[in-house]
């Protein structure tokens, strides 16, 4: 899961995009 989440975080910071966001919100509303 730390690797996914890290993924998750490196996608986030390099592309900025309001689905990664969201996507990135979801994941850590699931948890």
């Amino acid at each position: 899961m730390v690797a996914i989440a890290a993924n998750y975080l490196d996608n986030f910071f390099s592309s900025k995009s309001n689905a990664f966001v969201v996507a990135f919100l979801m994941m850590l509303g699931s948890w």
